[in-house]
């Protein structure tokens, strides 16, 4: 075990699964002022004027060609559609409760997003509809999609477990209990091993 600033990282050991990679030509900032930001990686220039919304922005998610951002606007209940090339806003998908974390599956048909309503939601990106949902024992801040197209982890924060979601199914496949606060994920980079921050730090293994 290794300890960050954050607090402990737990490592699991995972199945190895292929590599997908997903690049895109802009970064999104975004924040309590109520805006995205679209910036030119290369220039470390600001693209067009920032976007406004009602609310504070919690997350941010691309597709994989990069052309769209999904934006997770907190006290609206909805998740901005915005065309990368335009910077603009096309389209809001309706939640229930404010949306947090955001992921888009390699083939940008599906997008996952949890709420405040300790709930996981799978959308329909050609119909923006939900489909699907799980329960979460906790409001989850962080959610990271494995490569192998199948699996994605929800860290449940203050409910203090990881849990293995089968994305396909929307199906449990097993969840780790750690105790505290699960906060971010990562996987190694062969894919087999998924580190998990905690806070506050524990010097248990």
């Amino acid at each position: 075990m290794k300890k960050c600033l954050l607090g402990l990282i737990f490592l699991f050991s995972l199945l190895s699964a292929n590599v997908m990679a997903q690049t895109v030509a802009g970064r999104v900032t975004a924040g309590t002022d109520g805006t995205v930001r679209l910036w030119d990686i290369s220039t470390a220039r600001q693209i067009a004027s920032p976007l406004n919304h009602a609310g504070d922005v919690n997350a941010v998610a691309f597709s994989r060609d990069g052309r769209t951002a999904y934006v997770s606007n907190q006290g609206s209940q909805t998740v901005g559609v915005i065309d990368v090339a335009a910077s603009a806003q096309e389209a809001q998908i309706p939640t229930h409760g404010d949306p947090v974390p955001l992921q888009v599956t390699a083939d940008q048909r599906w997008l996952f997003v949890t709420t405040n309503t300790n709930r996981l939601y799978k959308v329909d990106l050609a119909t923006h509809g939900l489909v699907d949902s799980v329960a979460l024992p906790a409001t989850s801040h962080f959610l990271l999609l494995h490569p192998n197209d199948t699996l994605l982890y929800v860290a449940t924060r203050d409910g203090g477990s990881v849990m293995e979601i089968n994305w396909r199914t929307m199906t449990t496949e097993r969840t780790m209990i750690l105790g505290g606060s699960t906060l971010g994920m990562a996987l190694s980079p062969d894919r087999r091993e998924l580190y998990v921050a905690m806070h506050p730090a524990r010097t248990s293994r």
